[in-house]
């Protein structure tokens, strides 16, 4: 009788055992500046942003940057365009770019002005190139749309 009983206990241990090892945990991501909850993955780049800031108190004084940094020593190159929302379509006004190894960053140092009654973004495009040249991964990101 007392094998019986030491036999489920054992049992019950195991099949506890192999349930809490068939659980995965989950884990929350936090939202960034734009509000978003999913952060993309990419092949090779770590990390891509692209922000838009309008100062309403410097007559519209638009504020435009990108970054991305990869893995290894790939070149990257970003080109970042700051665009208006008009009649339902995005336009580019203006386009910063530059590349440069493992990470870059492109602005527009602050001296483009935005005429109020419409909407802007940055639209963003990263390219990855390998050593020989040949592009490998491009990626697109927007900044968050702000109406002036």
């Amino acid at each position: 009788m007392k094998k019986s009983v030491l036999d489920r206990v054992i049992s019950v241990a195991i099949l506890v055992g192999i349930m809490l090892s068939l659980t995965c945990t989950a884990f929350a991501v936090s939202a960034d500046d734009e509000g978003v909850g999913v952060v993309p993955r990419y092949a090779l780049i770590r990390s891509f942003y692209a922000t838009l800031d309008v100062d309403s108190s410097s007559n519209g004084k638009a504020t435009c940057s990108a970054g991305a940094d990869v893995t290894n020593s790939f070149k990257i190159s970003i080109v970042a365009e700051l665009q208006r929302k008009s009649g339902g379509k995005w336009q580019t006004l203006e386009s910063w770019s530059n590349s440069g190894i493992y990470s870059v960053y492109v602005s527009n140092g602050g001296e483009y002005y935005v005429t109020s009654g419409y909407s802007y973004r940055v639209n963003a495009t990263a390219y990855v190139y390998d050593s020989a040249g040949k592009l490998v991964e491009s990626v697109e990101k927007q900044s968050k749309e702000i109406a002036y």
